[in-house]
């Protein structure tokens, strides 16, 4: 049997008791932090390994409690930790400690022991260092914590580098321009960093990359993703910040989130709509489901009392799309620093996906200006199609001809050969991959190409 201490969201430790499958000791309401009981069936000397902060959802961070002590100043408070440290060491398979964290809650009374921290931490890594009981070359790798409870009392514990935050109290450091469309790009880059590791950012986050924002006004994560070189839809009938898109690489399609499908697979769909949690699962889902982005980054609102009960229903949902078309994905869920009453979610499609978006299932892009780009026709022969009253192309017969939109005798493709009209037939010029043929759309009435949906 072990102690861990959780630290979380103030007004989160409910949460903590709910998702942890162990003995709650201690979860008092707006502390920030929770005392739990775990027993490990495991043998062995490394118990303070049994659990993983990137497993639960709530904690922010997490370590084995080694004990706890009451101390009257700062240098009384560093002599105790040590010498705590020191005698679990001892008994370990651990070697030497990796690196020292101070911390407390994120509460009004804990933020006030902040500005202390650096200065603490150099005076234990200095008694360590006297100790030979600090350095980044042991075997087994442990992270001291010394935890403030309270002005005078503390809790020193212990926790695998690679199982616990790597920012102290679990509250990254991210440094952005002062001119970001939105605080919540903060958000976005912080659950890029906590889901995808650094090593990966190159492959999986390419310059030239497709990605759609859902819900992107007033571009925050649009933002973010063409900061890194990504080629952004920043779809929303809002309007974006112009800051948005100073790297050029966003384009905005003032559309409907819910029902906006891309012409391509897009290689990340990210979305941070202000919306029930069940309806954006949904949408993930149908996303899933019809292959139309390759990996995920999503925002769940949570309302009210449950949290865990939402996330469960949220992920039931997406697992049912993805299960029905046979798409293998993995999904998870984790309550970040710049979250509030939210969880952020990442998913990475595990199975292969068709080379095209199935029949069906790809969408197209509203009419837009000159800026905008153009409709595409759905065939391979036509080519781009442009649907202006006076540029509307007819098919080309093996002569040649184009007619012009505004004569309807022009427009106008009869089933004889003198109009070239592209018929089934051989001898009235269908549209072939010949030299003569040219592109050829397939004209209703009026001639005219006919774009994607």
């Amino acid at each position: 049997m072990s102690q861990w201490i959780a630290l979380v969201r103030p007004g989160f430790e409910e949460d903590v008791r709910t998702e942890f499958q162990g003995t709650t000791l201690e979860a008092v309401p707006q502390a920030g932090w929770v005392l739990l009981d775990y027993e490990d069936s495991r043998e062995g000397p490394t118990p303070w390994v049994a659990l993983s902060v990137q497993e639960m959802i709530f904690p922010r961070q997490l370590f084995q409690v080694i004990d706890s002590f009451n101390y009257e100043d700062m240098d009384t408070l560093a002599e105790l930790a040590v010498h705590k440290a020191m005698k679990w060491l001892v008994g370990s398979s651990a070697h030497a400690f990796h690196s020292v964290y101070f911390e407390s809650p994120d509460t009004e009374r804990g933020r006030k022991v902040w500005p202390l921290f650096p200065q603490l931490t150099k005076r234990v890594e200095k008694l360590l260092i006297k100790r030979r009981a600090l350095t980044t070359q042991s075997r087994t790798k442990a992270r001291l914590h010394v935890f403030l409870e309270s002005a005078d009392t503390a809790w020193v514990g212990v926790s695998h580098p690679g199982k616990s935050s790597p920012w102290p109290m679990g509250i990254p450091v991210i440094n952005l321009p002062a001119n970001v469309p939105s605080r919540s790009a903060r958000k976005l880059e912080e659950a890029i960093n906590h889901f995808i590791p650094a090593a990966q950012h190159h492959k999986r986050l390419r310059p030239g990359m497709r990605a759609v924002d859902l819900g992107a006004a007033p571009g925050g994560w649009s933002w973010v993703l063409a900061s890194r070189g990504l080629l952004v839809e920043a779809i929303d009938n809002g309007p974006l910040k112009p800051s948005a898109n100073e790297t050029g690489l966003v384009t905005h399609i003032q559309t409907d989130g819910f029902t906006f499908r891309p012409e391509k697979r897009a290689a990340w769909l990210v979305c941070d709509m202000v919306t029930g949690a069940t309806r954006v699962a949904s949408l993930i889902g149908k996303w899933v489901a019809n292959g139309l982005a390759r990996e995920f980054i999503f925002n769940l609102k949570l309302g009210g009392a449950n949290r865990q009960k939402q996330i469960d229903r949220a992920r039931s949902i997406i697992k049912s799309e993805a299960t029905t078309k046979g798409v293998g994905i993995k999904l998870t869920f984790k309550h970040l620093y710049h979250d509030r009453d939210e969880v952020t979610c990442h998913l990475e499609i595990t199975s292969k996906l068709p080379a095209r978006i199935p029949a069906g299932n790809a969408g197209g892009r509203p009419g837009r200006g000159k800026e905008g780009g153009r409709g595409r026709g759905k065939a391979k022969e036509t080519g781009r199609v442009e649907r202006g009253k006076k540029t509307g192309r007819t098919s080309k017969g093996k002569e040649g001809e184009r007619g012009r939109g505004k004569s309807k005798e022009a427009s106008r493709v009869s089933k004889t050969k003198e109009t070239g009209r592209a018929s089934k037939a051989k001898e009235t010029g269908r549209g072939s991959k010949g030299k003569e043929t040219g592109r050829v759309s397939k004209a209703k009435e009026g001639g005219r190409g006919r774009g994607r949906k």
